[in-house]
């Protein structure tokens, strides 16, 4: 056996030892009181033993806890996945969640997971999206007849101011007015229309006429 396969055969066998990571999923948001989950994934590195911690800062104080190995195992086409499973987790389960890889007194860390939880803002009134599409439908109408409304009143006031204005301006126009005048005019017009233009001078004997000299 040459110098040759002996060197590509210990290569391979480096190769295959040598620990591929996975891309982490770099933060989950999970309600109080929900289930959560986080993995950390690889490939290679033969026998490997995995364990879990969690970095945590609260009060302006750090601190770093190794977990209990509670983590689930599966494999696919060679990518070996952990997870670390949370139950009913509470506020202070927040923090990021590191996966330690051990492999023949050598240590790799993964960049970890970060673990929000958060409280859930309560409604003040349970209501339904339709019960809440007629609230708003009804302030939409209620707007507009608001709006509406107001600048009805002020064309209704402004006809009014007008049509007193035009009573008052004919009533201005008739009071200098003699009614005996009007009457007397009248009358005079109505007599020279039945009349006629022309008159008989038979009719004009009672009456004094008045020639006019040449």
């Amino acid at each position: 056996m040459g110098f040759l396969p002996v060197l590509l055969l210990c290569f391979c066998a480096v190769a295959t030892q040598e620990i591929h990571l996975d891309k982490d999923i770099p933060a989950i948001h999970v309600p109080i009181n929900h289930n959560a989950s986080v993995k950390c994934c690889f490939s290679g590195g033969g026998e490997v033993n995995v364990s879990w911690a969690v970095y945590k800062v609260h009060n302006r104080t750090s601190s770093y806890t190794n977990l209990n190995n509670k983590a689930l195992k599966n494999s696919s086409n060679g990518i070996v996945c952990h997870n670390h499973a949370l139950n009913w987790v509470q506020l202070n389960d927040t923090g990021l969640y590191l996966c330690n890889l051990l492999r023949k007194g050598e240590e790799l860390k993964t960049h970890g997971t970060y673990l929000h939880v958060y409280r859930p803002i309560e409604k003040f009134l349970p209501i339904s999206e339709s019960a809440k599409n007629n609230i708003l439908t009804m302030e939409g109408v209620l707007l507009l007849l608001s709006v509406l409304i107001p600048g009805i009143c002020q064309l209704a006031k402004t006809q009014n101011n007008l049509d007193r204005k035009r009573v008052k301006e004919e009533e201005n126009l008739y009071e200098g007015l003699n009614l005996d005048e009007c009457n007397s005019t009248y009358h005079q017009i109505q007599r020279s229309q039945r009349q006629g233009p022309y008159q008989d001078v038979g009719c004009l004997i009672d009456e004094d006429i008045q020639l006019e000299k040449p």
